[in-house]
Formats: C-alpha cells, sequence, structure tokens
C-alpha cells in the first residue's frame, strides 16, 4: 500500500511540475495525497521502512509536504512565472496531532494565499468558508481579486439567508469555521 501511496505522489509532483513550468497553463489544482496513511517518506533516505500511525511519522509527512511545495515553487520560479502565479494552499482537515503542540484540540483548517506580485503577508481574523474557494480562484483568473483585502471580501461568510439557502441545497451546515488565512509574500 505505501508503494502505491508513493507512486501517486511521484505522478502528482510530475504534474505539479510540469504545469507549474508551464506558461499556458492558467489554473492547475492538485491535490496531494500526503500527508495521509499510509506513510512513505522518511528525511534521512526519502522512503521510510517504519509503518503506522504517530506523531513522528505524520511529522515526516508534513516536512515532505513542505518539500514539494518549496519544489513547485522553485520551479514557477525557474519558468519565471512566480510573479504572476496566484497560490491557494490549504487542507482538507485540521492538525492530526495538536495536542502536541498547543495542550488542546484546534479545528481550523491552514488556508494561505499568495497573489501575483505581493510581497507582504497579512494575516486575517475574519471568519469564512473554504467552500468559496473555487469562486476565488475564479475571482483571481478574472482579475477581480489584487489585493488581500480583496481575499476577504471574496470569502467572508454569506448572509445568514444565503447560509440557509444554501444550506437547503447541500443538506448541511457550510460554514467550516476557519480563524484565520494568511496570505504570504516572498519573505
Amino acid at each position: 500500500m505505501a508503494e502505491r501511496h508513493s507512486a501517486e505522489y511521484e505522478a502528482l509532483m510530475a504534474a505539479a511540475r510540469r504545469y507549474a513550468a508551464d506558461p499556458s497553463i492558467g489554473l492547475a489544482f492538485i491535490h496531494f495525497n500526503i500527508p495521509h496513511t499510509p506513510y512513505f517518506y522518511s528525511p534521512n533516505g526519502g522512503r521510510s521502512r517504519r509503518s503506522g500511525y504517530s506523531a513522528a511519522l505524520y511529522d515526516d509527512a508534513l516536512e515532505l509536504v513542505d518539500r514539494s511545495v518549496g519544489d513547485i515553487l522553485a520551479t514557477l520560479n525557474g519558468a519565471g512565472l512566480d510573479s504572476k502565479t496566484a497560490i491557494i494552499l490549504s487542507s482538507d482537515h485540521p492538525a492530526r496531532f495538536p495536542t502536541r503542540i498547543d495542550g488542546g484540540r484546534d479545528p481550523h483548517v491552514p488556508f494561505i494565499v499568495h497573489l501575483p506580485g505581493q510581497a507582504k503577508g497579512v494575516v486575517s481574523t475574519q471568519e469564512f468558508s473554504t467552500i468559496r474557494t473555487a469562486d476565488l480562484a475564479l475571482a483571481i483568473a478574472d482579475g477581480e481579486v489584487k489585493s488581500p483585502s480583496d481575499v476577504e471580501h471574496s470569502l467572508v461568510l454569506p448572509s445568514a439567508a444565503r447560509q440557509a439557502q444554501m444550506k437547503g441545497l447541500c443538506g448541511a451546515d457550510v460554514s467550516i469555521p476557519l480563524r484565520a488565512f494568511k496570505t504570504l509574500g516572498s519573505s
């Protein structure tokens, strides 16, 4: 199982590198299979011989996520596309082992947005719903979102009436409480 997971990751990374180097790609969505189990990465040799589910193995997998994002950013930079590219980085769930960090559970999901030409990071504490990420990506592509404040306005939770309408359509509460999102610059 870990071999298949590793092969899927390698195929995803190869595609991500191709997309990052191709100026004709208008929008790429890449959903990595890391840091999900089965864990296969070891920082000491690339492949882990350990198996199971532990905080240490999860930490190794998070290191691979960090290295992978760095690899994609280096590819964008090498292609001269880094100043023209918007990046949205998020997760499908909160941290698996938050108690090791702050002693409690944190239901928040990371959400990082980098806009083309943005040099300075901004942190927002505005609550929003990640269900609006697709709208944000399209607004960026259409040139409607050009600044961190535009990002925040694009993601804020809809009105109570709109929330009720959306809940009726999908049968679930669509507000995913996120404490903050961060827009990153080059520093």
